[in-house]
């Protein structure tokens, strides 16, 4: 949450951890058998850290950074992630090892010579999870140099994009508050890997469904919680923040976690609310469009208009002894003479009348949303046919199918 913490923890990571050797050049060489010793900084910083945390009371009334700059290498993935991060501008007045003391502070910077930083606030470090203010934003952020975690844990490198944050976090009484602004600009995934800590989700339909008509995916997320809980984990509670955001989004984001088909809230019309968009019924026998269908289609085309990144797979269906039934009787209902009309009714109805049945509506489905929605034919593709066993449902469907282009 504090920037300067962050800041400070790798530049010890680098320093005493990393790939800096500044620590084995001050480590004396212990002799066979003998413990190694504390070298000349690790003594240093202890003392410091002693003389803050301890008994005698310290204050500073100015800390100042100016042209601050470290590189960061984290070998734990492959390829490697590295990132030069340089503050330009930094400041701290009025900190104090009084736990009740503010310290305010102020941060200017650059990440990779291409993105922003700027941080503002009030707290203290020794006691940060006490009481603090923190804001935080990042701007311009390029997003292809992560691909190795992108990689590993999404199944996707990233070919172009930029990341922007606006994070605003409170702490008061041990009471965590925060909202986040995310917006991820001309997000591009790049090529597919293998990897074995990929989710199984499908994430380039995710990513589309989330981008807006301005290319843009914008995440408003809020977090709190209590930070003296032992189930307290910021971490877990971000990641549960932004769950419970896109769970809030229109059905076609949430419906595309479980199985790419549409959405089943797709708008709040009235007319449609609460029923499955990615289901277009028909009566049995039939394959015109009811007055319900036609509601659901303009919404979906509505959708489609707004999500130009997507296309639709519409894949006709029939079943076999409600729509076999309904085609028997249209049958003897054509016929002139009432023991004509027994003798097509008895008549059976084969495959071929039911695949046909399947096949007009899945066409008018797609003639709809072409003439009527104004949405491309190169986006609408039929997808096989299917008949059904007998089924407890009261209509039959065409079924939709969202992805990504």
């Amino acid at each position: 949450m504090n920037i300067l913490c962050i800041i400070f923890f790798l530049v010890f990571k680098a320093v005493f951890y990393g790939t800096v050797n500044v620590v084995q050049t001050f480590t004396p060489v212990p002799k066979k058998g003998e413990k190694g010793k504390e070298n000349l900084i690790e003594r240093l910083v202890n003392f410091l850290i002693l003389q803050i945390e301890g008994p005698i009371p310290m204050s500073i009334d100015l800390v100042k950074l100016d042209n601050f700059a470290v590189d960061f290498i984290d070998g734990s993935i492959t390829p490697s992630y590295t990132t030069h991060l340089e503050i330009t501008k930094g400041s701290m007045k009025g900190l104090s090892s009084d736990p009740s003391a503010r310290a305010d502070y102020k941060i200017e910077g650059t990440i990779d010579q291409s993105a922003t930083i700027k941080s503002a606030g009030q707290m203290n470090p020794l006691n940060a999870m006490q009481s603090a203010k923190v804001d935080f934003s990042l701007k311009d952020f390029k997003l292809p140099p992560v691909s190795p975690y992108s990689a590993k844990y999404a199944g996707y490198k990233i070919a172009d994009g930029k990341l922007h944050l606006d994070l605003k976090y409170q702490v008061e009484n041990s009471t965590f508050s925060g909202d986040n602004k995310i917006v991820v600009e001309q997000l591009k995934l790049g090529d597919q890997v293998d990897s074995a800590d990929a989710t199984n989700l499908p994430v380039a339909l995710a990513v589309t469904l989330l981008t807006g008509a301005d290319g843009n995916i914008t995440l408003q997320v809020p977090v709190s919680g209590n930070v003296k809980s032992p189930e307290f984990d910021f971490g877990k509670t971000f990641t549960s923040s932004i769950t419970g955001s896109m769970e809030e989004l229109n059905a076609a984001q949430s419906e595309a976690s479980k199985d790419s088909s549409t959405s089943s809230t797709m708008t709040d019309s009235d007319d449609i609310k609460g029923e499955e968009v990615r289901y277009i019924e028909f009566e049995f026998g039939l394959s015109k469009l009811s007055e319900q269908a036609t509601k659901k289609l303009d919404a979906l085309a509505k959708f489609l208009t707004e999500s130009s990144a997507l296309k639709l797979g519409i894949e006709g269906t029939a079943v076999r002894h409600k729509d076999q039934a309904q085609i028997a009787e249209k049958q003897a209902e054509q016929e002139k003479t009432s023991s004509e009309q027994g003798a097509a009714k008895d008549r059976p109805v084969d495959d071929k009348q039911l695949v046909m049945l399947a096949l007009t509506r899945a066409n008018e489905v797609k003639k709809y949303l072409i003439q009527k929605g104004k949405i491309a034919e190169t986006r609408i593709q039929l997808k096989p046919l299917k008949i059904l066993a007998l089924t407890a449902e009261a209509y039959g469907r065409v079924e939709l199918h969202l992805s990504a282009q």
